[in-house]
């Protein structure tokens, strides 16, 4: 059975450039070779089968990003692009570069841990952080980095049996569940308290029937016949909610 873990990345300033641009070369190649798949396509009736390779000529700072990356994205298109054609999907999207994920794959056999650092080709060193003990593996599956608006991570999965990762004993913890109080931890001096009893959540349950509301008025002023337009107010307070 494969075993997925995520681990909190910490890179330098230099490292955090290239992630950006690799985030932006894979946008920019899945949405180069969908662009050229349309048009092909318009002209000839036929599917085409382009790979990054072919750009890279023209655009050479593709070179500059790890090629595996690159080929990933032509792999995720080309799977889109066939469930198009089988049925099964709709149409791939253009990646927007404020909507679409910051992801891009990495080398499954170039992935180091030593010394409280993961090594990756065309990186470096990079410091983490996990509460998990990571085995020494000479590879490991669908190593990826992302970033989720605020923090690095690193993902990545790998055969569970004798090199099974396992919590470090050093930050196991001892709870007992009650009614008064929430829990009570044996590495705290004092309880944790019931919120439900707490006017914190009080306070937010009138804060959210009152945004609630407000949404609710927003639609009626802003409905057309039998249709609700959706403003940038509305998109705002259900955020807020």
């Amino acid at each position: 059975m494969l075993k997925a873990y995520k681990y909190r990345l910490y890179p330098n300033k230099e490292q955090q450039e290239y992630f950006a641009k690799t985030f932006g070369c894979v946008r920019f190649i899945y949405n180069r070779m969908l662009s050229d798949k349309i048009n092909y396509y318009k002209e000839t009736k036929q599917k085409l089968n382009n790979t990054p390779a072919q750009y890279k000529k023209k655009f050479e700072w593709l070179k500059e990003v790890d090629s595996l990356a690159l080929a990933n994205a032509q792999m995720n298109l080309q799977t889109a692009y066939n469930n198009f054609f089988d049925g099964i999907a709709k149409h791939p999207k253009f990646k927007s570069k404020k909507k679409s994920r910051k992801s891009f794959y990495v080398r499954h056999d170039a992935v180091k841990f030593k010394d409280g650092k993961v090594k990756m080709e065309k990186i470096g060193k990079i410091q983490y952080k996990t509460n998990y003990d990571i085995p020494d593996l000479p590879k490991y599956t669908n190593p990826r980095c992302h970033f989720d608006g605020r923090y690095w991570y690193l993902s990545l999965g790998f055969e569970q049996g004798e090199n099974q990762a396992g919590l470090n004993k050093d930050l196991s913890v001892g709870i007992d569940l009650g009614v008064h109080d929430l829990a009570i931890v044996n590495c705290l001096d004092n309880p944790i308290k019931n919120i439900n009893k707490s006017g914190k959540v009080k306070k937010l349950k009138k804060k959210l029937k009152r945004l609630q509301k407000q949404v609710s008025r927003k639609y009626e002023a802003n409905k057309q016949g039998l249709q609700f337009i959706k403003t940038n107010n509305i998109v705002k307070l259900e955020k807020k909610i």
